[in-house]
């Protein structure tokens, strides 16, 4: 069966157009290779996550299969009111991990091993990783890891976007995470990633341990209350000491800014609304900003800035990439 009629079912296809060779499809596939992957996507939900096996009946039911304990069947998350935010956001990586997992043969180490997590804009979702590594991830941030770690290393990717680390400390196996700009070496800490492809800069901000930076041009160990950003332009990295608990302060669903450039703040706040801020007045960008600001709708923030700067803003929408574009000028 094509991938693309599958989806198209689990998205909600009607029952009357399901034939017989669909719900053969579906009574062959090993209740164990679910099982599996409902497991490892499990360890992503927050609580009140449903019970497999009374998740498979229910579907058993929609497909007018009988209900028998080691039926088969393929699964998706029919009923959202279900599920916690979480499920929702983390369903269709879900789905494509799913897919994979029954369309490929079985290894010791292969893709199918690995999940890939994409949130989406305007939330945060927690991971728990096999060795009891916590992961938050921001919005808009693409992030794979193993189902379970095999081997010398712990090794994950930060695809791109915002993730704050509490790794378990394990100096025989040392925590890797890849980046095409930057790869991070940890043995036991808590440290925020911020990376952009788009942008072109890598940032880290360690809070606890010892966090090493690598790529071709450079090898930077940092120690805690420091800042490291690359940028991909220049080649160049810059390390400062700041007050680096600001920098995973969106964890808790805020952004909190002491005198922080203009340029900066909205690089951030760009990546949160989803929106491109873009500032016309040149002085604007190294003007300093200190603001602590709650998680708001878009033009309730534009506002609140106006408030302690003289800007002010209009808002276009980018005929060429569709995108909403904020234009900043002084007021």
């Amino acid at each position: 069966m094509e991938e693309k009629e599958l989806l198209e079912y689990l998205r909600g296809k009607k029952r009357e157009e399901v034939d017989d060779d669909y719900q053969d499809f579906i009574s062959q596939v090993p209740r164990e290779k679910l099982k599996k992957v409902w497991d490892g996507y499990n360890i992503t939900m927050k609580k009140g996550a449903p019970n497999f096996d009374d998740m498979l009946n229910n579907i058993h039911q929609k497909l007018g299969l009988p209900d028998r304990k080691n039926r088969t069947t393929l699964f998706m998350l029919r009923s959202m009111s279900l599920y916690r935010r979480v499920a929702v956001i983390l369903f269709f990586p879900l789905l494509g991990a799913i897919l994979y997992f029954l369309m490929a043969p079985s290894s010791e180490y292969n893709k199918e091993d690995f999940l890939e997590v994409t949130t989406h804009p305007g939330t945060v979702t927690q991971l728990l990783l096999s060795d009891s590594t916590h992961v938050w991830l921001n919005q808009s941030t693409t992030f794979r890891y193993p189902r379970e770690f095999k081997g010398k290393e712990r090794l994950v990717t930060m695809v791109e976007g915002e993730a704050y680390f509490e790794v378990t400390s394990d100096k025989e196996h040392p925590f890797i995470i890849n980046n095409t700009m930057m790869k991070t070496i940890v043995t036991g800490t808590k440290f925020n990633i911020n990376a952009s492809t788009k942008k072109g800069f890598f940032e880290a901000s360690l809070m606890e341990g010892e966090i090493t930076l690598a790529n071709a041009e450079h090898k930077l160990s940092m120690n805690p209350g420091s800042l490291a950003r690359y940028n991909t332009k220049t080649k160049s990295i810059t390390y400062n000491e700041k007050p680096v608990a600001l920098y995973k302060s969106w964890v808790n669903g805020e952004l909190l800014f002491e005198d922080e450039p203009l340029w900066n703040v909205f690089e951030k706040l760009s990546n949160w609304y989803n929106v491109n801020f873009i500032l016309k007045d040149e002085e604007l960008k190294n003007m300093l900003f200190t603001a602590k600001i709650r998680f708001e709708n878009l033009e309730q923030f534009l506002e609140t800035v106006k408030k302690s700067l003289p800007i002010k803003y209009s808002i276009q929408i980018n005929e060429n990439t569709a995108e909403k574009d904020i234009y900043i000028s002084k007021y």
